[in-house]
């Protein structure tokens, strides 16, 4: 399988500078939208510079530094993996959409990071598997209860936690838009899936389902391989693999808080990724380790300026922001 292309010869120290000084990121050939400037200092133009027409395919996304992949379509901002927040994050430029997938008895797969329903539309024990999508799609991804959401742990066997440590700092109270519906895998793939790259995790749903979801992404675009990476926690065995021998390019997130950021870990486990992610603060002697295994690091997941510039300091070459309409630092599209 072809590795994804080498990133550019970028110092630590260019890195670091870039991260807090506007000119530093522009000599570096940083895109505007990603300066990190605040908004009453960028210019409008820059603020609108990727409206529109910031999606990337695979390619043109590696090549790009630092690239923005919007966590389930920005989840501090929106009501997460609505069609509502991919379309948004969109319009404020972003590079590339992320998706956590459940299906449903009746084969339906959708945006739910969870197994049940019940943190975002407040069900009780509405375990997903269990329940046709004509039942799912009654409920909404509500804004009422985001303030009171509990994440669950960022990995796809633990349903909710009350360990900070295994907090997912991804979700925040995204309550200000109306409740929105259930977005089906395929219509996220008929809206963006020719113009975003899609990274794509299924949670809690057995491996004996994965090759169903591989053929809907062969099938949804015209250059699938371009359209989608396969993405799982580092220590995942199966959906990395599987989506491995269909040729798709794959990425493996890492936290220290988990344990799973090891030297010993790391080493039996990156060989199955082509892209590596790990938390934008894990400090720097974990980022070293990482780097020093020669891949692309992705940083994870940043809701602001100061932890998109912690991140970018270690050498992430992109970013997984959940506040894209912060980070982003462009002007918001008005919200129905």
């Amino acid at each position: 399988m072809t590795e994804p292309p080498a990133a550019p010869a970028i110092s630590r120290r260019a890195l670091i500078s870039a991260a807090v000084a506007v000119a530093g990121l522009a000599a570096v050939g940083i895109p505007a939208a990603l300066q990190l400037t605040a908004p009453t200092d960028t210019p409008a133009a820059a603020r609108t510079l990727f409206a529109g027409r910031g999606g990337k395919l695979l390619t043109p996304l590696l090549s790009s530094r630092p690239f923005s992949v919007a966590h389930r379509g920005g989840s501090n901002d929106w009501p997460e993996m609505s069609l509502q927040a991919y379309t948004h994050s969109a319009k404020l430029g972003v590079n590339a959409l992320e998706i956590s997938l459940a299906r449903t008895v009746d084969g339906v797969w959708f945006g739910l990071h969870d197994e049940t329903l019940d943190r975002t539309s407040a069900t009780v024990n509405f375990v997903a598997a269990e329940h046709t999508w004509a039942e799912v799609s009654s409920y909404r991804i509500s804004a009422a209860v985001a303030a009171a959401r509990t994440s669950a742990a960022p990995n796809s066997s633990a349903q909710t936690s009350s360990d900070p440590a295994l907090a997912d700092p991804g979700q925040s109270a995204a309550g200000q838009s109306a409740a929105q519906p259930y977005l089906r895998f395929t219509e996220l793939v008929s809206a963006f899936g020719s113009t975003h790259t899609i990274f794509v995790d299924p949670k809690f749903v057995a491996p004996r389902h994965y090759p169903e979801l591989l053929e809907l992404m062969a099938q949804g675009v015209d250059a699938p391989r371009e359209s989608f990476v396969a993405k799982s926690l580092g220590t995942d065995q199966n959906w990395g693999p599987a989506a491995r021998a269909k040729g798709f390019h794959t990425f493996g997130f890492y936290y220290v808080s988990r344990g799973d950021a090891t030297l010993d870990s790391l080493a039996a486990t990156h060989g199955r990724w082509d892209l590596l992610g790990m938390q934008f603060d894990a400090g720097e002697a974990a980022w070293a380790r990482i780097e020093s295994l020669g891949k692309p690091v992705i940083g994870h997941i940043v809701s602001d300026r100061p932890e998109a510039r912690a991140a970018l300091s270690h050498g992430a070459v992109g970013l997984i922001v959940s506040g894209v309409r912060e980070v982003l630092g462009a002007t918001p599209p008005a919200t129905p």
